[in-house]
């Protein structure tokens, strides 16, 4: 009898398995929204099907995308997007890629959907250039929970139609502001150097990613090439802590306020947090 109940029981996940809609699309697309309270453009690549998740006993199934943001003061959000469906709870928790880097792990949801299905959908916070480092290779990221893991290879096309999305909303957005590949808001009255940068404010998530013991500072996202910010030597992923001394505040605004009014022809010193110590980098405006 208890063989007849099992059995029956996998009979019926497999049968919720075998249902499920497919979400692989032949040509991989990204949906793009705009939301006029957040002023924030939304991207998201189509869901992909991960491959050899479940098996015979104990059926399940993933499906993955890339998503984040832009808003319109430039601050760009990336997240790997999984949504993991099976018939035992997992409890995925952490995450790392097959060189040894760790992702952040976030929540979404946690459901009972039938007695055959448990529902299970949570993000990695991800960084634009770690995407433009694994564009021609794709993502190889092990999510690891309580009750078992999840490898997750997201093909190369997925991650570069995501980022030519990304560069195009972007685009988009410096038309709009009337400026020459430069995420940051300026006041439009006041005429100053353009760093050429793109930056977002150092929350918890960064700091854990970047090694900081307490959030602080501006992470740089973007650094355009030719720019000043290239010619000093800075780069994708520093952390700016001070300039000439004076600590930079970790928000949007208090970085303004702290750059609005170095001159051209000005050279200052900038505190940067890279490689997980301090160091100084000399910026000529």
């Amino acid at each position: 009898m208890r063989f007849m109940f099992k059995a029956l029981f996998v009979l019926t996940a497999v049968v919720f398995l075998r249902s499920t809609p497919s979400y692989a699309a032949k040509e991989i697309n990204s949906a793009e929204s705009y939301d006029n309270y957040t002023k924030t453009t939304a991207i998201t690549t189509d869901r992909f099907i991960v491959p050899n998740v479940g098996s015979f006993f104990e059926p399940a199934f993933a499906l993955a995308s890339l998503s984040g943001g832009v808003s319109d003061a430039g601050i760009e959000s990336i997240e790997l997007l999984i949504y993991y469906s099976g018939t035992e709870w997992k409890f995925f928790s952490t995450s790392r890629d097959i060189d040894g880097n760790e992702f952040v792990v976030r929540e979404i949801d946690r459901q009972v959907e039938s007695a055959s299905a448990i529902n299970e959908q949570f993000t990695a916070s991800l960084t634009r250039a770690y995407l433009e480092t694994h564009k021609n290779i794709g993502l190889d990221i092990q999510f690891s929970g309580k009750y078992g893991v999840l490898v997750v290879k997201l093909p190369a096309n997925y991650v570069q139609v995501f980022l030519a999305r990304l560069e195009k909303v972007e685009d988009t957005l410096n038309e709009k502001l009337g400026k020459s590949a430069n995420l940051i808001p300026s006041h439009a009255s006041i005429e100053r150097p353009k760093l050429g940068v793109g930056y977002l404010p150092v929350d918890t998530t960064l700091a854990k990613i970047t090694s900081m013991d307490i959030p602080k500072g501006v992470y740089l996202a973007k650094v355009e090439s030719q720019s000043i910010a290239a010619n000093a030597g800075l780069k994708v992923g520093d952390v700016v802590l001070a300039i000439d001394g004076t600590l930079v505040p970790g928000t949007i605004t208090g970085f303004l306020d702290a750059i609005a009014n170095i001159k051209s022809g000005s050279r200052v010193s900038m505190t940067i947090w890279r490689n997980a110590k301090e160091t100084i980098v000399s910026v000529q405006f």
